[in-house]
């Protein structure tokens, strides 16, 4: 895991390697660890974090729970468009970084099965956004 202080580190943490575009979606992800390793509290099952992007191929999270690379995790949110989306899907972290100053974890999960129509949704949803940009 990397940390990363804005009070010392002059460059962005989240060096640019995706795939496909990404917007910003402040929206609430609800998952559960399905495989993998994670430091969370105990006695409980389900967690929440905040979307802070998002594109066809992935999210990224803001979350209290370190969670660790390659951990799959099984996701719930709705996105709203045009018209709303429920998503259920799974995801596997690809990194996590520490930021001293939020107190929290900036994660990059990637779409594991996401369904075509949830696929499509967020292709549009996207494409949306760029045009008003």
């Amino acid at each position: 895991m990397k940390v990363y202080d804005p009070n010392k580190d002059q460059k962005d943490f989240t060096k640019e390697r995706r795939q496909f575009p990404r917007v910003n979606e402040a929206t609430t992800i609800f998952y559960n660890i399905k495989s993998g390793r994670a430091v969370l509290q105990y006695g409980r099952e389900n967690y929440n974090a905040i979307a802070v992007d998002i594109s066809e191929g992935g999210v990224g999270l803001i979350t209290a729970y370190d969670l660790q690379e390659h951990t799959t995790i099984f996701m719930r949110f709705i996105l709203f468009g045009e018209t709303s989306k429920s998503i259920e899907t799974d995801g596997e972290v690809k990194y996590i970084v520490f930021n001293i100053k939020e107190k929290a974890y900036r994660i990059g999960v990637q779409f594991i099965g996401l369904a075509k129509e949830s696929k499509e949704f967020i292709r549009a949803l996207v494409k949306q956004k760029l045009l008003f940009t």
